[in-house]
């Protein structure tokens, strides 16, 4: 059984896409409904201040069109003068498809995020690391601890609620979108970072479903180190962190997360034909 059924996920929201992205903007002369409606809906959202507006995707978009309606609302921001100000309030949130993944690759997935995290925050700009309406999945004992028993327990839709959405990983769009959410990067104002970003996520995801069991993950994690484990998974994506200090003290925090994630079950029991009980 995949996401989609073991969260209940709504077949309406079931889809082929990829990825969907918010970008949250404070500033001036920002773009309207009419400027970017080939790719985006334009929302309000009442956690930012002065002239602001959310950009949607109207709905998720394969992997290649991201380009695309990045370049649409660039350039809406180029023909309107918009200045983006660098707003703490202001985030970016990537929504990566899960909707087919076995448990097992869902959480390599986590597995494999929680592993990185220190890098990834590191590239998310200024005042992430501590941001309450994206608070660290390593920051987050509570919400480890649920992964654990829900690994064990298979009570998989408790994950669905309000006290995670403002993780760095919200785990709530699981059971509305069959989604991962990432809320952690700072609004740019060169949206190709935006790009790189949503990109390196799907990538992380793919990479993650090439592995049989968080277990074996953390095994090669291992056997590499933290470093190489670090820049083989990466891979074409290793520029974005050229400029990153103290790389191994951060990868190190996120191993021993990584562990207590990885180590929550035995796996094979997921691969064993087991009948998943009802959500509790």
């Amino acid at each position: 059984m995949n996401v989609m059924q073991l969260f209940d996920v709504c077949y309406r929201y079931q889809t082929n896409g990829d990825l969907g992205i918010e970008v949250e903007v404070e500033g001036d002369n920002l773009p309207c409904d009419y400027d970017v409606d080939s790719y985006w809906n334009v929302e309000y959202d009442g956690s930012l201040i002065g002239e602001s507006n959310e950009y949607v995707l109207n709905r998720p978009i394969k992997v290649g069109d991201v380009d695309n309606a990045l370049m649409e609302l660039s350039d809406a921001y180029e023909e309107c003068e918009t200045e983006v100000s660098d707003s703490v309030r202001a985030g970016v949130h990537v929504h990566v498809n899960v909707q087919e993944l076995s448990i097992p690759q869902l959480y390599n997935f986590f597995t494999l995020y929680s592993m990185f995290e220190g890098a990834m925050l590191a590239y998310c700009g200024v005042g992430r690391e501590g941001n309450l309406f994206c608070l660290p999945l390593n920051k987050s004992a509570d919400l480890i601890d649920k992964l654990r028993s829900v690994a064990v327990r298979k009570n998989y839709y408790t994950l669905v609620s309000d006290e995670y959405r403002y993780c760095a990983m919200n785990v709530k769009a699981l059971g509305t979108y069959g989604s991962l959410e990432f809320r952690a990067l700072r609004t740019p104002e060169d949206l190709s970072k935006v790009g790189d970003w949503a990109k390196l996520l799907l990538h992380l995801r793919d990479v993650a479903c090439s592995y049989d069991s968080p277990e074996h993950l953390m095994v090669e994690a291992s056997i590499l180190g933290s470093i190489r484990m670090f820049n083989k998974c990466i891979g074409p994506y290793n520029y974005m962190f050229s400029d990153v200090m103290n790389l191994k003290r951060r990868l190190s925090s996120g191993i021993r997360s990584a562990q207590a994630i990885a180590y929550s079950c035995d796996w094979n029991v997921y691969n064993e034909g087991v009948v998943y009980e009802d959500f509790c």
